[in-house]
């Protein structure tokens, strides 16, 4: 997570205030962190303790085609109250799109293509549907994902961002991203190696200044190994698939989630 914290500096130190749609922010744009190989490790924050299992489950919700809170809810998530309406319905491209786009299941055609054609460079699923974005309830921050496999061995995946919020959103997404790649590759016979997620606006909201120093300066611990049901794919992950062995951290270190 070298690369990350670096980031977290370059981003706090040098980036430029803005005015946002819900504060003000140190930003900069244009960035790329690559994390692993994963094939052992998983990339999770040690500095502070994180709460992996609404992300796992999160994840576990977007593979299914999330419409409702209960489809986040069942899977151990319970943070999307927020975005939804009164009877609890969400309209989200996060994983629908990946499973229905005008009619293409994209993550199908990626699985078949890594299994039967794996040197094609179309290894793509994109998220983001334009005539939606206005209706959606959230729209994507996260919105393309692409796959190498390299050697007839290894699967490199790489995780495109518009939207980088450094002290909450991208550790997050960074498990999304290492875990979606897990899944990717024992779906399709692969090992899974780097991460890199390309990041478009990456800001640290004016709220997170004052423990940015404390974060930086927490020391760190080794990335805890995982394990996953060999059983599981991208089509039936249930969170309880997966786990990560002996988790070392440091204490909570909370920040203000801007909506």
């Amino acid at each position: 997570m070298k690369q990350y914290l670096e980031l977290v500096e370059k981003v706090f130190v040098r980036g430029e205030i803005e005015e946002g749609r819900n504060g003000k922010t140190r930003a900069t744009f244009g960035e790329q962190i690559t994390v692993g190989p994963i094939y052992k490790t998983f990339p999770i924050l040690t500095q502070r303790k994180m709460f992996p299992e609404g992300v796992i489950g999160e994840l576990a919700a977007f593979l299914q085609g999330p419409g409702n809170l209960a489809d986040f809810r069942k899977q151990g998530c319970n943070y999307w109250d927020q975005w939804a309406d009164a009877d609890g319905n969400l309209k989200v491209d996060y994983g629908n799109a990946w499973r229905d786009f005008a009619g293409v299941n994209q993550l199908q055609q990626v699985v078949n293509q890594l299994i039967y054609e794996p040197n094609s460079r179309r290894h793509l699923i994109i998220g983001w549907n334009p005539p939606n974005v206005e209706s959606l309830s959230l729209p994507c921050c996260h919105y393309a994902y692409q796959w190498r496999v390299v050697n007839k061995k290894w699967l490199d995946m790489i995780w495109v961002q518009r939207s980088a919020d450094m002290m909450i959103g991208v550790p997050s997404d960074i498990i999304a991203g290492a875990l979606f790649n897990i899944l990717m590759a024992r779906t399709t016979g692969y090992i899974p190696r780097y991460l890199t997620l390309q990041l478009g606006n990456c800001h640290i909201y004016q709220e997170h200044w004052p423990r940015i120093r404390e974060f930086l300066n927490s020391p760190s611990f080794p990335e805890p190994e995982w394990y996953i049901n060999p059983t599981a794919t991208v089509f039936n992950f249930k969170p309880t698939d997966f786990s990560l062995i002996d988790y070392q951290h440091g204490p909570s270190m909370p920040f203000e989630l801007k909506v």
